[in-house]
């Protein structure tokens, strides 16, 4: 996809810096501006590409004072 790499490859510049062109920043803008588009739909393939990824290890949460510690599944969990 043209817009990530460009945005990708420049993280800290303005979206007319990283699109390089007129017509390219204008179809960055043109695609976020969709009523089609939704920014769920965006984080949708993110969450679901890290939930893929950690569902075979463990994890840790730190919350507060009590830290809790989950297997993959079919594991005992526990609190530590």
């Amino acid at each position: 996809m043209k817009i990530v790499s460009n945005l990708s490859d420049k993280p800290t510049s303005t979206v007319p810096k990283a699109s390089g062109t007129w017509a390219e920043t204008k179809a960055n803008y043109d695609f976020w501006d969709s009523p089609y588009i939704k920014p769920s739909q965006l984080r949708k393939g993110h969450v679901d590409a890290t939930v893929s990824r950690i569902k075979n290890h463990q994890i840790i949460f730190n919350r507060g004072a009590t830290i809790r510690h989950y297997r993959p599944s079919g594991q005992e969990r526990q609190n530590i």
